[in-house]
């Protein structure tokens, strides 16, 4: 119920400060199909394909396969975009837990994002980050992400992932990199996509002790003044 109200107390604001109001929750993917370059070689036992890993197929849910390619303790891995262009959101799509692959914990697992405008050019430093997220799990296999999220945008032709894994085994089991511009999208979460009317303050109101007690009865006829 805390929730809820908060909800509509944070809708009631944004809409009084600047409706229409809208937030796009979808960011666009800029490396689907891009050319890279490996500067540490895959494993020869699971090698990568020269596609896979911007193919757009990720998060894959059965990691026992050539979906993944493989490396251990460090994989540096450069992007082509094909040209110059804004991004601010860097994903690694992986996954552990089977094959004797050991689940990183966040101070094991780094990934940088570099940048650059040459290939041979000097790459400079986007950001780092150790957030991990389990996106999905099948059996003994967890699948999972690693994202940095830049409220600034690069532009930049040449784009760097820099992983490093120091966990028991240091498996690094990838299936896509992926470099994208817009808003991250949440786990789980509400979206506004659209308002197409001003809301004022006197449309809004706001829960308070002085209603009482809070029922499935009585909740939405206190909180919409009905």
């Amino acid at each position: 119920m805390k929730k809820t109200a908060t909800l509509f107390l944070i809708l009631c604001l944004l809409l009084m400060l600047g409706a229409p109001f809208n937030a796009s929750a979808e960011a666009n993917e800029v490396s689907k199909g891009a050319s890279y370059t490996l500067l540490t070689p895959a494993s020869e036992g699971y090698p990568d394909d020269g596609k896979k890993l911007t193919d757009g197929v990720k998060g894959y849910i059965d990691p026992g396969t050539d979906k993944y390619a493989g490396w251990v303790n460090n994989a540096e891995i450069v992007i082509d975009l094909g040209a110059t262009k804004s991004s601010n959101l860097y994903t690694v799509y992986f996954a552990a837990g089977d094959w004797g692959i050991a689940i990183p914990t966040e101070e094991q697992l780094t990934v940088e994002i570099l940048g650059s405008d040459s290939a041979n050019g000097e790459f400079t430093s986007l950001g780092k980050t150790n957030k991990i997220v389990r996106t999905n799990v099948n059996g003994n296999w967890n699948m999972m992400t690693i994202t940095l999220s830049n409220t600034t945008s690069a532009s930049k032709r040449f784009i760097k992932f820099k992983i490093t894994n120091t966990a028991p085994n240091g498996y690094i089991w990838l299936d896509e990199v992926e470099v994208a511009a817009g808003n991250e999208k949440l786990n789980s979460g509400v979206y506004i996509n659209g308002i197409n009317e001003r809301v004022d303050s006197g449309d809004c109101h706001i829960f308070t002790s002085a209603f009482g007690t809070v029922t499935v009865e009585n909740a939405n006829h206190n909180w919409t003044g009905n």
